[in-house]
């Protein structure tokens, strides 16, 4: 009853719909009493007879949605992808429930109901900020999220027990710049983490490569697509849902 009455807000919130000319434009779903925008790109000539996947961009800390759905309209087109790039409630950081799965599931309920979306293909990327928020996401709902991709980013020590949630070894790839400092040592210890608990993380190391996503973004998005694109969900998606106001520390 929930999702459907969430259903029901997003199509009273949506902004003027799109035609086929691939625009990018701007809708909102009301969450948690709260009209909640998102970026949503559809492409120019999107097979409708066919399900599409749909990629989560979340931005990093003080970006902001359209920039980070922008740089994917290049996938997007040549592979026929449906792109959304939520805004965080607070753009200096994603927090739970704030910015929980929930919300995800919501907005990807809305678009569904709009357009052919294929439920096994429902991916998160994340860059800096983003990527912090989309590890634990995809340990949180490892049935619902096929893979996910962290650009720059990884977790703190304190949230390698959120592992501990995952019902399936999700899929993770972390890309990451040699020149990154801080970025590179973190992501370098989550995906050991992540190996020692069982999964098969994948750690792609960029030469000389910083933190700037905007410079390498179409180098870094055709990498990221091809990893999500070999590693559907094998069966129907499960969503789990969780009471956050019991939620484990360092994840508000």
């Amino acid at each position: 009853m929930r999702l459907l009455l969430t259903c029901v807000a997003v199509l009273l919130f949506f902004t003027p719909a799109h035609g086929a000319d691939g625009k990018l434009t701007k809708e909102s779903v009301n969450y948690r009493g709260r009209e909640r925008v998102y970026q949503l790109y559809v492409p120019e000539k999107l097979d409708t007879t066919r399900r599409a996947p749909l990629v989560f961009v979340l931005h990093g800390s003080g970006g902001e949605a359209r920039a980070l759905v922008e740089r994917w309209r290049g996938v997007a087109d040549e592979k026929g992808l449906l792109v959304v790039g939520p805004e965080a409630l607070d753009r200096v950081r994603w927090s739970i429930p704030e910015d929980g799965p929930d919300l995800l599931r919501d907005i990807a309920a809305a678009v569904g109901a709009r357009l052919p979306l294929d439920a096994r293909r429902v991916y998160l990327f994340g860059h800096s900020a983003g990527a912090n928020s989309a590890l634990p996401l995809g340990l949180f709902e490892s049935e619902y999220f096929a893979a996910v991709a962290a650009h720059a980013g990884g977790m703190r020590p304190e949230r390698y027990a959120l592992a501990d949630y995952a019902r399936r070894k999700t899929p993770f790839l972390f890309v990451v710049g040699t020149k990154d400092g801080l970025a590179l040592s973190v992501a370098r210890a989550t995906h050991a983490e992540l190996e020692r608990r069982g999964f098969a993380p994948v750690l792609r190391e960029v030469e000389g490569h910083g933190h700037d996503y905007y410079a390498r973004a179409s180098k870094i998005n055709r990498e990221v697509w091809d990893f999500f694109e070999r590693r559907p969900l094998a069966v129907e998606p499960r969503y789990v849902q969780y009471r956050w106001e019991s939620a484990p520390a360092g994840d508000r």
